[in-house]
């Protein structure tokens, strides 16, 4: 078999396996607890990749890169898991992809990448997906003003504003060193801001130390994976490939964690907000 193909299979099993744990864990733990640790966790598995890359900047620019980076991402660590405690998988799976709308957009303003037709037509099937998802007879806005849909919406925009953040922060520091840092220093300050919190850490440890570990390191694993698949193959290929996770986490949240009201409408919804973002990647 290719080896391109075993480690898209790979990346799309992780990813599936830790979009459901995610789910999981997060409607038994607090919010903060199931952040740090993440945040800790994560950084230690950086570290040794890290540390050939560790060097403090020289430049100005380069230290307000990095601090605009770690002030988005310590908001993202909290809202990320503010999102999956309140949002269904089949809600949020699909929901989420609407970040690619806001990474087209602040694209084309912030770093001047053209708006192509088949970008725009890849919007409009992606906009045309969460309608559907969002409808609802008898609510003129249908589910749009659910908190656990606004959570989602809100933490997908911070996640376009991230990526442009990124972009700029990486042109000072290795992707190896900045992933560390952007994981530990959130960490830090959330244990700074809140440490009357310290006790919901040791329970979420105690209580759920398996899949709370698993869905870090599976998080992990299928970014490595990924990333090992595109060293290998085209990214036209790939990119589709891996959206499968997306597809098999909303199945798994309608079969695995019941979450089956509406389920066609949520898979219809689903199916389309894929291909757009497909179309849009091409």
């Amino acid at each position: 078999m290719n080896p391109a193909i075993v480690f898209i299979i790979l990346a799309v099993i992780a990813s599936t396996i830790k979009k459901v744990l995610d789910r999981y864990v997060a409607v038994r733990a607090s919010v903060f607890s199931f952040a740090i640790v993440t945040q800790f966790l994560a950084s230690l598995l950086f570290l040794p990749f890290a540390l050939p890359y560790l060097a403090l900047p020289a430049s100005r620019a380069a230290w307000i890169a990095l601090g605009l980076g770690c002030i988005i991402w310590t908001i993202m660590s909290l809202t990320i898991y503010l999102a999956i405690k309140k949002a269904e998988v089949s809600i949020k799976e699909p929901l989420h992809q609407s970040k690619l709308i806001w990474t087209l957009l602040f694209g084309a303003l912030f770093l001047g990448e053209s708006l192509t037709t088949t970008k725009i037509v890849g919007t409009i099937i992606i906009f045309v997906g969460l309608a559907v998802l969002l409808f609802h007879p008898e609510r003129k806005l249908g589910r749009l003003t659910e908190p656990d849909v606004l959570w989602t919406l809100g933490h997908a925009l911070l996640g376009a504003i991230a990526v442009i953040v990124d972009k700029n922060a990486l042109t000072y520091f290795a992707p190896e060193a900045y992933g560390f840092i952007v994981y530990l220093v959130p960490g830090i300050l959330l244990t700074m801001a809140l440490p009357k919190k310290y006790p919901e850490v040791k329970n979420l440890l105690k209580a759920h130390a398996v899949p709370t570990l698993a869905t870090i390191t599976l998080a992990t694993a299928a970014y490595f994976f990924a990333l090992q698949a595109y060293a290998r193959a085209d990214a036209t290929v790939v990119y589709p490939m891996l959206q499968l996770s997306t597809i098999l986490a909303v199945i798994a949240g309608i079969v695995v964690l019941r979450e089956r009201e509406h389920r066609w409408q949520k898979i219809a919804a689903t199916v389309l907000v894929i291909i757009g973002a497909i179309v849009l990647r091409l």
